[in-house]
């Protein structure tokens, strides 16, 4: 299948049928030609990515009441490569997207199309870009207002653009290394060998930032389980755990299990692990990972975690919560459209998840909560919550578990802006009675 078939196939699943794009992308690449997948990837994230600019755009040649859901897909892969492939020439870009949209659709249908890709090509120079700043920021850089308003007021105009730019730029691989497997040393050798263009982290022997083409899935590294795809900030909340040897350890929102297996790296497998998760797909994942890098210390249970028990108490809690994920929209654009009505059902959600905790948690054992969200409503606000309601419970500061440029007072804090990272949250509490 080539990339823009594969694209509008991928577009229709998650911007009309709210699947995540990591789950489609990882189903549909197989079958896209080899040559063409990163055309493909470029496609699928770039026009999510662009998708309310790219909206804006169109508004001005369609109606949006009149347009069929399958139709506005084709129509925005089409501009989005108009407007922002440069390696695409606008007659191409127009050309193949009209010739895909011929499998699919009426020769009336397709000809609509075509009117208006060309129309677009006609007179965008003529559009004109909102002159409020919140909505012109919002179209620029393809955000919501609400997101735009919102971290203006928490970052600043000047840092809410570089954040936008990080966000809308292509995400970076970032491989953590299982040094106990390998030394960073030799890895590096082996991407010097294959080729593989690479930064090292400044803060974490174990993480290599890929910078160019690297077709990871069929390295030897990877197939071994020397290698885990991870991105540098999810490794601060289990540092901040601070996990020992022969401790009880409770993962509560374990999958896809990257800070299971962190935690089970970092403990040389002798810690006693358990990761609860009740997500199908997800733990198919922690599944498959479990069996390429392979850790005894790791008991996988499916379930819903507010429902889960155990006979005893645990030493040590990592509640990694589900959040709104504005942390991490480099990867997942599709977050920045979500209704905003989500978070209404979140932070209750964030709290039931921390009162099941302290039920879970033993005296003078330690619980991190962690999010890849930037929102202070479901982090520093939500600790304050929780602290509130349960006083036996002191904040321990980050500095000694962590760099100190990971640091916002009692918390850690990472931002795309300052880190170059995904933004994230992190607080580690000791539960004293």
């Amino acid at each position: 299948m080539n990339a823009r078939e594969a694209a509008y196939k991928a577009l229709n699943r998650i911007l009309n049928n709210a699947e995540s794009s990591d789950i489609v992308l990882a189903e549909l690449s197989p079958q896209v030609y080899e040559q063409d997948q990163s055309l493909f990837y470029t496609l699928v994230k770039g026009t999510i990515k662009q998708k309310l600019h790219l909206d804006f755009l169109l508004s001005h040649f369609i109606s949006y009441e009149k347009t069929k859901e399958d139709m506005m897909i084709l129509l925005l892969l089409g501009i989005y490569q108009t407007r922002f492939l440069d390696s695409v020439p606008d007659y191409a870009a127009v050309n193949e997207t009209i010739k895909l949209g011929h499998k699919y659709f009426s020769k009336k249908t397709c000809a609509f199309a075509n009117a208006v890709l060309r129309s677009y090509l006609r007179k965008k120079n003529n559009i004109e870009y909102p002159h409020d700043k919140v909505k012109n920021i919002s179209v620029h850089y393809s955000f919501p207002q609400y997101l735009i308003t919102q971290w203006i007021g928490d970052f600043g105009e000047d840092n809410t653009i570089k954040m936008c730019e990080f966000f809308n730029k292509p995400s970076r691989l970032t491989i953590r290394l299982e040094t106990n497997k390998v030394t960073p040393d030799t890895y590096a050798k082996h991407l010097n060998i294959s080729g593989i263009g690479f930064m090292r982290s400044s803060t974490h022997d174990n993480i290599f930032k890929i910078t160019s083409d690297y077709n990871f899935t069929n390295d030897e590294f990877f197939i071994k389980g020397y290698i885990y795809i991870q991105d540098e900030s999810t490794l601060l909340p289990v540092e901040l755990l601070d996990p020992h040897v022969n401790e009880t350890i409770l993962d509560m929102c374990a999958a896809p299990g990257g800070k299971s297996l962190y935690l089970a790296s970092l403990t040389n497998d002798k810690a006693q692990i358990t990761a609860v998760d009740n997500d199908q797909e997800r733990m198919n994942f922690f599944k498959n990972n479990l069996k390429r890098m392979p850790h005894r210390s790791i008991n996988l249970v499916k379930k819903d975690v507010l429902y889960f028990s155990e006979t005893h108490t645990f030493d040590k809690i990592l509640l990694d919560a589900p959040c709104t994920g504005w942390g991490v929209l480099q990867k997942k654009p599709e977050l920045r459209i979500q209704s905003q009505k989500r978070l209404e059902t979140l932070i209750p959600l964030q709290q039931k998840l921390l009162d099941k905790a302290n039920t879970l948690l033993k005296k003078d054992g330690y619980l991190v909560y962690s999010t890849c969200t930037i929102n202070s409503q479901e982090n520093e606000k939500q600790i304050d919550r929780f602290l509130t309601k349960y006083t036996n419970y002191i904040i321990e500061k980050p500095d000694k578990f962590v760099e100190k440029n990971f640091v916002t007072g009692n918390y850690i804090k990472t931002y795309p802006f300052k880190h170059k990272m995904d933004g994230s949250f992190a607080v580690r509490l000791r539960k004293t009675a």
